[in-house]
């Protein structure tokens, strides 16, 4: 079981990110509300350090991790819920083009997904400065995914970063009936983002 939970989320992100490299950039668009990252939620956590590509990221102790999973460069996989779709965060990275903004590339990851899945709706949008001084889009989103018999209404949330030419997603993935109660995961993966 735990594995087609994989198989069904990691499909989800690598199919937004490829995307983006389709997709042109450069037009000027109005700024969008900057936020502050929420505060460190004082959970348990675990430093995991990518010497590869640069970065570290916090994840729940609790929590199971798995690298170059399908494509990820990590996915930390957490609690199953209702014993048919596990809780997770994961961080893809993919070249872009030079000329590719943060928010070209957070376009493409949402236009590819409405494309793609059932009942797609964007339900919330912010620019922040905050990830590790860069600028970060992060989106809010539902969906509704099938496989076989079972239907999987999702509540996901993704931030994405732009540097040297490379797209750093870092995404969150729950039944919508949980988002709230798992949101910490991915408030805290995205406020203790650093780049090495």
């Amino acid at each position: 079981m735990r594995r087609i939970v994989y198989v069904l989320v990691v499909t989800f992100l690598l199919i937004g990110l490829v995307g983006i490299i389709g997709c042109g950039g450069g037009e000027k668009e109005s700024e969008l509300e900057v936020k502050p990252l929420p505060p460190s939620t004082g959970i348990e956590t675990e430093l995991y350090t990518n010497s590869e590509y640069g970065f570290s990221i916090e994840y729940p102790t609790d929590w199971d991790l798995e690298e170059d999973y399908m494509g990820t460069v990590v996915f930390f996989a957490g609690p199953l819920l209702e014993n048919r779709y596990m809780v997770n965060v994961n961080v893809l990275i993919e070249e872009v083009p030079e000329e590719m903004t943060v928010r070209d590339c957070a376009k493409a990851f949402v236009l590819t997904a409405k494309k793609t899945y059932e009942n797609f709706q964007k339900i919330e949008e912010y620019k922040t400065t905050t990830i590790d001084g860069d600028d970060a889009i992060v989106d809010v989103i539902t969906l509704t995914i099938t496989e076989g018999e079972q239907v999987f209404a999702l509540k996901d949330a993704t931030a994405m970063i732009v540097r040297d030419k490379k797209a750093y997603g870092i995404t969150y993935d729950v039944l919508e009936n949980y988002h709230d109660e798992y949101l910490y995961s991915f408030n805290e993966a995205i406020r203790t983002f650093k780049f090495q």
